[in-house]
């Protein structure tokens, strides 16, 4: 397969992948298909302008996010870099490369591409590509990403996002943006990168994964100190966190026997459309997963217990982790406050507790900046 459009837009959706296909064209920009076709990874700047080549690399290095993207296309604000990108990429076009440019939250903004003319501007086409996963996994994450940080419930976040995980209508609307010749819906479950980059006709670099998560123990522990996460939109502490303790544990599940019903219900015939629009692999690979259409696969997973990650045990585990990475990294440490965490063992009251936490946390996120440059 190869790109016969001008240039490729990858636009999401969030939690799907992203943050992973993001860093690895940050790291390698500039690459080319099998047979031979120049691709160029590019990020529009907000107030207009364009990055590009070894300033991609920059950017992804010294931002606390590992990645360069471009900016979110909000409605009813000016977006002047939507005026002044067109004319950029007509120029890399005109220069015998195809360019690439990702924004997760640009599933939901055809109406500003389509308003802004910005592929008609400059007669450009566009391949655009999707990543999708099952709504109900979908919400969940989006509620740990944004709702728990967001002054609403869990019953209201669920009822008020639902349509976001409509993944089927969403691409049908980009498919009518003028300029827009072909729109690519792959999986997320699987592997983002590999499969973005087998839609190009290209063999992915091997660049390290940024798709860590953090502890749930800290999860809850940010809910309880907000100074680290003052609400949905400043994650940049958890992207610290998680590049340094390199996490591997799944998502805390919330979703309810009731929401789970209400979620399979309303979009299972959304879903089923959807099918239509993806590979036969992807498409069997859809129909067989018990997590888009099966209630019973949900009835059977336990809710998350939030007292268990506030109990000695999981604090000390979350608290030695921290240590152990500060320590490899040679940041030195007051001995006291090693002593006092291998002393949790026989218990520790959370305000204590946090007050550590909290102090390794600092320093965590002072070792990730240092990191960066």
């Amino acid at each position: 397969m190869s790109i016969k459009e001008d240039i490729v837009l990858h636009i999401g959706a969030p939690k799907c992948g992203s943050s992973s296909l993001q860093a690895t064209l940050s790291q390698q920009p500039d690459f080319q298909s099998r047979s031979g076709q120049k691709f160029s990874y590019v990020a529009a700047h907000h107030r207009g302008g364009m990055i590009a080549g070894e300033d991609v690399v920059t950017d992804a290095r010294k931002s606390v996010f590992g990645y360069t993207s471009s900016p979110d296309a909000t409605p009813n604000q000016p977006n002047p870099w939507m005026e002044q990108m067109p004319g950029h990429l007509r120029k890399i076009v005109e220069g015998g490369r195809t360019p690439i440019l990702s924004a997760e939250g640009w599933i939901n903004r055809a109406r500003q591409f389509r308003e802004s003319r910005f592929l008609e501007r400059e007669n450009l086409s566009a391949h655009v590509v999707v990543f999708v996963r099952p709504p109900a996994e979908w919400l969940n994450s989006a509620w740990w990403q944004w709702g728990v940080w967001s002054d609403v419930t869990l019953d209201r976040f669920v009822r008020a996002n639902i349509e976001s995980a409509r993944w089927n209508a969403l691409a049908h609307v980009w498919s009518q943006v003028p300029g827009v010749e072909r729109v690519s819906v792959r999986l997320a479950s699987s592997d983002a990168v590999r499969s973005f980059y087998d839609i190009l006709d290209a063999e992915p670099p091997a660049l390290a994964n940024s798709n860590s998560g953090i502890p749930t123990s800290l999860l809850y522990f940010m809910t309880r100190n907000r100074e680290f996460r003052k609400n949905a939109h400043t994650p940049q502490v958890e992207f610290a966190a998680a590049r340094q303790l390199n996490w591997k544990e799944p998502t805390p599940w919330v979703l309810r026997e009731d929401l789970v019903a209400y979620v399979l219900h309303h979009l299972f015939p959304a879903n089923r459309n959807l099918m239509n629009r993806m590979t036969p692999a992807d498409r069997s690979a859809v129909d067989e997963d018990p997590k888009w259409w099966d209630y019973e696969y949900y009835k059977a997973r336990p809710l998350v217990d939030p007292d268990t990650y506030s109990q000695p045990a999981a604090l000390q585990d979350l608290a030695k982790a921290m240590i152990a990475r500060l320590q490899s990294c040679d940041c030195a440490l007051p001995s006291e406050l090693v002593a006092e965490v291998e002393d949790w063992t026989k218990g520790v009251e959370v305000p204590r507790a946090d007050k550590t936490i909290a102090t390794l946390l600092r320093d965590l996120c002072k070792l990730d900046q240092a990191q960066r440059g």
